[in-house]
């Protein structure tokens, strides 16, 4: 049986959904403070990278 317009989710509520399923939370302040939190976190530090050792030439 053919399912009318009226039975059809849009593709944005499938989305919403879908979002819901997985835990997403669409609270605006919820979402400022996680933005918070990654907004204030130490960028990566670089780690230097370590010399090759190299065999010594033979003699």
């Amino acid at each position: 049986m053919p399912k009318t317009p009226a039975d059809e989710k849009t593709q944005i509520q499938k989305f919403k959904d879908a979002a819901k399923e997985v835990g997403c939370n669409d609270d605006e302040a919820a979402f400022d403070a996680a933005l918070r939190k990654i907004g204030n976190a130490q960028p990566p530090t670089a780690s230097k990278p370590k010399p090759k050792k190299t065999k010594t030439p033979a003699k």
